[in-house]
C-alpha cells in the first residue's frame, strides 16, 4: 500500500539512506520481485538482492516507520516502542529521518517507550532540529484511571543525578 506512493515521489531513496547509513547495509535501491512464489520487497546490494525481511527486526521496523512518516502530511503517527529489536547506530539513524520528516511533513509523533536511551536520543535529536518535544509519564490504578506526568528534561537529569529511574515514577 505505501510502495507506489513513496515510489512516486522518490521518496524510496529515504528508505535506502536510512538502511545505508543506520545499518551499514550497502544498499544500491529498493524494487519488488517474485521470491518465492509472492512478491516481496527486495533491497539490491553490490553482488545480490536479499529480502528486506531478511535483513533483521530493527531494519524493517525502520523501513516501516521511514516509510509511513514520508508520505504522512499534517497528522499524527503513532509509534509504539521504536527501540525494539534495534542497534544504536540503527536508531539513532531512523530518529534523526523519522523526525527530520515530521517537521518537513507538519507530523505530530506519539512515541511509547520504556526505554530511557531513546527517550535522550530524542531529546537530542529534538534539540537539534529546532523540534519541541515533551515527554510524560502515564500510570493506570487499580480502578483503571490513567494519570499523566509530565516529565521535563531538566527534571528527569535530575533524577537521574540522584540515582532515580524516571521509568518507576510511581514507586518514587
Amino acid at each position: 500500500a505505501l510502495w507506489t506512493p513513496l515510489l512516486k515521489e522518490r521518496l524510496d531513496k529515504l528508505v535506502v539512506e536510512v538502511l545505508r547509513e543506520g545499518y551499514g547495509i550497502p544498499v544500491e535501491d529498493l524494487t519488488y520481485a517474485r521470491f518465492g512464489g509472492a512478491i516481496q520487497l527486495m533491497a539490491k546490494l553490490p553482488r545480490t538482492s536479499i529480502r528486506v525481511d531478511d535483513l533483521g527486526d530493527g531494519a524493517r521496523y525502520a523501513v516501516v516507520m521511514v516509510m509511513a512518516a514520508a508520505l504522512a502530511r499534517r497528522t499524527a503517527l503513532l509509534i509504539e516502542e521504536p527501540e525494539s529489536h534495534q542497534h544504536p547506530g540503527g536508531l539513532a539513524k531512523a530518529l534523526d529521518m523519522l523526525l527530520s520528516l515530521a517537521k518537513r511533513n507538519e507530523i505530530q509523533l506519539f512515541i511509547s517507550t520504556h526505554s530511557l536511551e531513546l527517550l535522550r536520543l530524542l531529546e537530542v535529536i529534538s534539540h537539534e532540529k529546532g523540534l519541541d518535544m515533551a515527554a510524560f509519564f502515564l500510570e493506570r490504578s487499580e480502578d483503571g484511571f490513567v494519570s499523566v506526568r509530565h516529565v521535563k528534561p531538566g527534571d528527569r537529569k535530575l533524577l537521574e543525578d540522584l540515582g532515580l529511574d524516571v521509568r518507576f515514577l510511581d514507586v518514587i
